[in-house]
């Protein structure tokens, strides 16, 4: 696992990971330890675009997509913190 994490800071400087809530299981574990690198990293990602999981992860991580409360507790729990506002607006056709 240290060589993963130590992959993003060698590389870049800022870690940008989009569609986060097409992430489901044992990845969205994944996610604390791939941004606990020294790279800054930003999620992006909308819960009203979630559909279906296709994991074969069993029941890791299976409520998250109950509600947007359930994401954003589980992010804080591992020290991320959630941000309503930076990306409040969007200019889709």
């Amino acid at each position: 696992m240290a060589d993963i994490r130590a992959r993003p800071e060698r590389n870049a400087d800022v870690l940008l990971i989009d569609e986060v809530q097409g992430f489901a299981g044992h990845d969205v574990n994944f996610l604390p330890e791939l941004c606990s690198t020294g790279s800054s990293a930003l999620l992006t990602g909308d819960d009203c675009q979630h559909t279906f999981d296709t994991g074969r992860d069993g029941n890791t991580n299976v409520t998250l997509d109950d509600n947007i409360t359930c994401q954003e507790t589980r992010f804080t729990e591992v020290g991320m913190l959630p941000d309503g506002e930076t990306h409040s607006k969007t200019w889709r056709c």
